[in-house]
């Protein structure tokens, strides 16, 4: 198996590290893409290095497709277009798409990718609910 895990300026550093981490541990290989600098600074400031830029691996098949949060990672997932039509092929495939914190709402939902799926995501007041139909955990 394979994971894609995509990052951007913001991405929230646990979810990325622990997420690829745990995937390693499962046998299952990950790449880390970003969509916008091959180096970026995650929520808190940690420098991370990627294997590559999304546009370098938009062609290739993922067993799943994974967004980390960070509120401001998450709003630069929602603009790439090249991640858009990523995630949409996943859906189209049935394959696995996994969204973590902010990105449920801010990527998967604002990509209509939510559909009659629930979803847990980290609340906030910025988030239109009007087109979510997501479970909230205070």
């Amino acid at each position: 198996m394979n994971a894609l895990i995509v990052v951007a300026n913001g991405s929230e550093e646990m979810e990325i590290v622990i997420a690829a981490d745990m995937l390693v541990r499962a046998d299952i290989q990950v790449t880390i893409a970003s969509v916008e600098d091959k180096t970026i600074a995650a929520s808190r400031g940690v420098r991370i290095e990627t294997d590559a830029l999304i546009a370098d691996v938009v062609n290739e098949e993922f067993d799943v497709v994974i967004c980390p949060g960070g509120l401001a990672g998450a709003k630069t997932l929602q603009q790439s277009e090249l991640l858009k039509s990523l995630l949409i092929q996943q859906d189209q495939q049935n394959k696995w798409v996994a969204a973590i914190c902010a990105a449920p709402a801010y990527v998967l939902a604002h990509h209509q990718l939510l559909n009659d799926r629930e979803a847990t995501c980290y609340p906030t007041s910025k988030i239109n609910y009007q087109f979510l139909r997501i479970e909230l955990w205070w």
